[in-house]
């Protein structure tokens, strides 16, 4: 796994309450853990990673770096799976 998680993409335990991270999947948010899930089952219907990777001009070697966590997925990648990066901002405790 990547040893820093990017500020776009939270983990649940780093979200404000557990409740946050259901409404943000249902407002169409994901987190890191959920678009790998999400990467997986994409691969999944299309015949596995090398077809997937194939049928979106990724390489298959990046289709398999981002689901073992060694990359992120760039905008090309992105694109390909239906999705954006966003950052978000949390207020900080005094």
């Amino acid at each position: 796994m990547l040893p820093v998680m990017p500020a776009s993409i939270l983990p649940l335990d780093r979200l404000p309450h557990s409740g946050y991270a259901v409404n943000m999947r249902i407002r169409g948010y994901m987190t890191h853990e959920q678009l790998l899930t999400h990467l997986a089952a994409a691969c999944a219907t299309a015949g596995g990673q090398s077809a997937w990777a194939k049928a979106n001009g990724i390489g298959a070697p990046y289709v398999s770096e981002v689901l073992r966590g060694t990359r992120l997925p760039g905008p090309a990648f992105q694109k390909a799976l239906g999705v954006e990066r966003v950052e978000f901002y949390r207020e900080i405790r005094k």
